[in-house]
């Protein structure tokens, strides 16, 4: 087993206009995802009906062309003799590597590593330009669901998905500040920081994170794996995705945390049963699901902290039988510029898995 989340992807958005409009060419509501009319993961009608959702015009338009994919596991030329990589979160930030002409790299977390992977984003077999830094080998699972990249200080934010706060004895989302070394090896944890929201469940937690610099404020977006941040039945209400965003309480070491300002209801057109990775870039917000093997994109006002359209639906490659292709969606981040390089697409990367074989 190579993990659960093993594929690199690298993902083109096909649309009828520029994919700076989000406005343009979107979906019918009842075409966001997989409606119930359709039997889940095979997406065959119900009730003997006839075709499937791939069958669909909307549908076929809303589809993401796959450029490229990769194992994570062939991308290192040292693995560690690690051989279970379940990519849980990604981002692109740079690096200043003097050994090669890269100056921005795809930063990989996993929930059962310790380690960041630094990948380039050529996605080439056993590079010696990818590395996992800071790996620790047997520490217990890091529960890393996210990673942001902060320009003013040029360190990483790190989100765990959930644990007991040991002071209340109750669930909350903790953040781990990271800085590279001067040789980009390893890393050093500057701090730990609770969220201050409580969670309900020990396995629904936040599964995407980013941070934004505000004036002189910084905010920091944690995404709900389940509705209503719950888990459970509630949990599974499609289409109540929420955005949590907190401030810095200022404090330092053991004191540290984060304050929540707002709770952000995402648009009801991301009708998903589950949310699983977050991308920021302009004021674009890029939303993944893996249930619903779907991304979601809308547009973001920071100032008011809510969103100003309803966004768009498009979904992962099917396969011939309109199967779905990618059953863990993990993480998803823009290319370098956010925006068009041709007409009609833009590009994204995403980590994955293939359902059937999982490598």
């Amino acid at each position: 087993m190579l993990g659960r989340a093993s594929i690199l992807a690298y993902f083109a958005l096909i649309c009828i206009s520029s994919i700076q409009d989000t406005n343009a060419a979107r979906l019918p509501e009842h075409m966001a995802l997989r409606s119930s009319e359709y039997e889940p993961h095979t997406l065959m009608k119900k009730h003997g009906g006839e075709g499937t959702e791939c069958d669909e015009k909307d549908f076929r338009k809303s589809m993401l062309k796959l450029i490229k994919e990769m194992p994570l596991i062939g991308l290192f030329d040292d693995i560690k003799n690690e051989t279970k990589f379940e990519a849980s979160g990604m981002t692109i930030a740079p690096y200043q590597d003097k050994q090669y002409d890269t100056d921005e790299w795809l930063w990989i977390v996993f929930d059962n590593l310790h380690a960041l992977g630094r990948v380039d984003r050529h996605f080439e077999f056993a590079s010696k330009k990818n590395m996992l830094v800071g790996h620790k080998p047997g520490e217990k699972d890091s529960q890393f669901e996210g990673i942001t990249y902060v320009e003013s200080t040029g360190n990483f934010i790190v989100m765990e998905e959930v644990r007991y706060h040991d002071e209340h004895d109750k669930l909350h989302p903790f953040t781990h500040e990271l800085r590279l070394t001067a040789d980009g090896t390893q890393y050093e944890t500057l701090r730990v920081c609770p969220v201050h929201y409580e969670l309900k469940h020990e396995n629904k937690g936040f599964e995407g994170v980013h941070f934004q610099q505000r004036g002189e404020e910084g905010l920091l977006m944690g995404l709900c794996e389940g509705n209503h941040c719950w888990g459970g039945k509630r949990g599974r209400d499609a289409g109540h995705g929420r955005i949590v965003v907190a401030v810095s309480n200022g404090k330092h070491g053991e004191e540290c945390g984060w304050d929540v300002l707002k709770t952000v209801e995402i648009p009801r057109t991301a009708f998903f049963t589950d949310y699983s990775g977050m991308a920021v870039r302009g004021n674009r917000i890029a939303i993944v699901s893996q249930e619903n093997a779907a991304l979601w994109i809308g547009t973001f006002d920071f100032e008011a902290l809510e969103f100003t359209d309803e966004g768009r639906v498009f979904n992962f490659p099917r396969d011939n039988h309109c199967d779905i292709m990618y059953c863990n969606v993990e993480g998803v981040s823009w290319d370098r510029s956010g925006s068009c390089f041709r007409p009609c697409m833009a590009e994204l990367s995403c980590c994955a898995c293939r359902c059937n074989n999982g490598d």
